[in-house]
């Protein structure tokens, strides 16, 4: 443990927190913190909302480019910070690190093409698909959303319209009411909404 850095982080709304080039992998043990993710032209390219083991700074492990993160605490956050000299040294020789930072960046990849591809539709498609992807595994009829704030800029919309666009889910009894826990009602006609994207996926 001698090799970690042991941060806390409290709560923050600043948006620009953190914003430079990580010289360290941050493992995120405690918490949640939204992510966004800039190339060296200061392109947005990911946003996520990151919850416990979940790495911070993986994609510069294998990439050759320098990635610039801005990181929001949303509650008092614990990570462990490992230096790059020391992953150099250790980590890129071990097999079960790699496996780790490889299941991560795949995570990662698949979370930014539904996002990417999801901009291709309208607000309701893009709600649907992200709707989707929040089930969780011990009952699928549950869906634990972020913030409305956070989804709303993963959707490409405001607050006021992503409103609008769940109440219509509501109306129309594909979803339940309460919020952040969305009861899924029926989840075929998500699929519906979903398979369109996936219609354009094959377009893409």
């Amino acid at each position: 443990m001698q090799t970690f850095q042991y941060i806390i982080l409290n709560p923050t709304k600043q948006s620009t927190l953190n914003r430079k080039k990580i010289k360290q992998i941050y493992l995120l043990v405690e918490g949640e913190l939204r992510c966004a993710h800039y190339d060296v032209n200061g392109n947005l390219a990911v946003v996520a909302v990151s919850e416990p083991f979940t790495a911070i700074g993986d994609v510069e492990i294998l990439g050759t480019k320098p990635t610039l993160t801005a990181v929001i605490t949303t509650r008092p956050s614990v990570l462990l910070g490992l230096s790059m000299k020391t992953i150099n040294k250790y980590g890129l020789n071990d097999p079960d690190f790699l496996k780790f930072i490889i299941e991560q960046l795949v995570e990662k990849l698949n979370f930014s093409t539904t996002l990417r591809l999801g901009h291709l539709l309208p607000v309701k498609e893009r709600l649907a698909l992200l709707i989707l992807t929040h089930i969780q595994p011990l009952d699928n009829s549950i869906a634990i959303m972020p913030d409305k704030d956070v989804l709303a800029s993963m959707l490409g919309t405001t607050v006021r319209h992503l409103n609008r666009v769940i109440k219509d889910l509501v109306n129309e009894e594909i979803i339940g009411s309460g919020y952040p826990g969305l009861k899924i009602k029926d989840k075929k006609d998500l699929t519906v909404l979903w398979n369109r994207s996936t219609y354009l996926q094959y377009l893409c």
